[in-house]
């Protein structure tokens, strides 16, 4: 197993943790408080950790494929971690604070 296999394998890890995080949050969102095995602020608690370490790890990745110093080529798979990367930056990203001060949100408020 070579270094790109392992930073893969670990993404695929942090990816499946991150994915039924999101879905223990929708659930204890909606659960009623008798049902919900979890806190929620510990169930953010640890999505926020593990968002974090994907981050870190992704980085590691895209240092590594990218170091100007020696060639790699870059595999299949890795093309796919980095397109579903993407899309899990699009997901997890704060819209509310962008949509909030936009100058078009701020304009349309002030002409109602």
């Amino acid at each position: 197993m070579n270094t790109e296999d392992i930073f893969e394998t670990i993404l695929l890890m942090l990816k499946v943790m991150i994915i039924l995080l999101w879905i223990i949050d929708i659930y204890l969102k909606y659960a009623p408080v008798e049902y919900r095995f979890l806190d929620i602020s510990d169930e953010q608690f640890w999505q926020k950790r593990i968002s974090i370490l994907f981050d870190l790890f992704i980085a590691f990745l895209l240092i590594y494929l990218f170091n100007p110093f020696y060639s790699h080529k870059i595999y299949k798979i890795t093309k796919t971690t980095l397109f579903m990367f993407g899309f899990l930056i699009i997901a997890r990203t704060n819209w509310s604070i962008f949509i909030a001060e936009s100058p078009v949100t701020k304009y349309l408020k002030r002409k109602q």
